[in-house]
């Protein structure tokens, strides 16, 4: 059984039939748009998938209690000269989505993640694909979100964002309208207000792993190129790079 509503995605998103595509069970949506090699903007959607893409190669199962999406654009070369815009501009799409929708404010943990009560409530992937010719063709921008409540969760500590999947297509055409909106008309400082104000440990001490020492400090926020910043207890300032902050932990006290 599929619970996602093509009636109602297609009268929300103003897609047609060639540019919506919707499954019961996929491997994985982002695996999905990169196998299908679409031109122009599409949505996939999934209940459930198998074998989740993820950061750094990492897969995971998706139960059918999450909401995931792949969104393709074509390429823009704003987000070719700034890595990491696209990525940040849809984590902060996604905030405002869960505000709007599920009277739920999120923090963000940079570059990709959304946390809510200190558990990891969803993610962002961004790919980027090339033509024949290995010209940038278009971005694969791919948004997980754990809607309601799974036993495995616990097991990543994870959390979900609403006890039940009633908000399931309403969240996917919002998605879906607000990222492409971000990709039309990108806004550099207002993705930098949106991370200062909800950035996970903010002001916190926290402690990563740079070269071969272990820093403590405290997380400042982003600075004007939408770098994270930290003071180490030595007072030197350190910009972190995203796989760095992935190492980022909050100190005990």
């Amino acid at each position: 059984m599929i619970n996602l509503e093509q009636s109602y995605l297609l009268a929300q998103t103003g897609l047609d039939m060639q540019h919506l595509h919707l499954f019961a069970e996929v491997d994985s949506t982002m695996t999905v748009a990169e196998r299908l090699r679409l031109p122009g903007i599409h949505l996939i959607a999934a209940d459930r998938m198998t074998a989740g893409r993820g950061q750094r190669g990492h897969s995971f199962t998706a139960p059918a209690t999450g909401v995931y999406v792949t969104i393709v654009i074509p390429v823009r070369p704003v987000f070719l000269q700034q890595p990491g815009l696209l990525t940040m501009g849809v984590a902060a799409a996604t905030h405002q989505v869960l505000e709007t929708v599920l009277r739920v404010t999120t923090s963000l943990k940079w570059i990709n993640d959304l946390y809510l009560h200190n558990h990891k409530v969803g993610g962002i992937l961004v790919e980027l694909k090339s033509d024949a010719q290995n010209q940038p063709e278009s971005f694969m921008i791919g948004i997980g979100l754990n809607l309601a409540p799974h036993h495995s969760l616990a097991t990543v500590n994870a959390t979900a964002l609403s006890t039940t999947m009633a908000a399931k297509n309403q969240l996917i055409a919002a998605l879906y309208k607000q990222v492409v909106n971000f990709s039309v008309h990108p806004n550099l400082q207002r993705v930098r207000d949106c991370y200062n104000q909800h950035l996970l440990w903010r002001g916190q001490l926290v402690q990563v792993q740079l070269g071969n020492q272990l820093k403590r400090g405290l997380l400042q926020g982003l600075d004007q190129q939408l770098r994270l910043e930290l003071v180490d207890q030595n007072g030197q300032l350190h910009h972190l790079t995203p796989e760095e902050a992935t190492h980022l932990r909050p100190v005990q006290q």
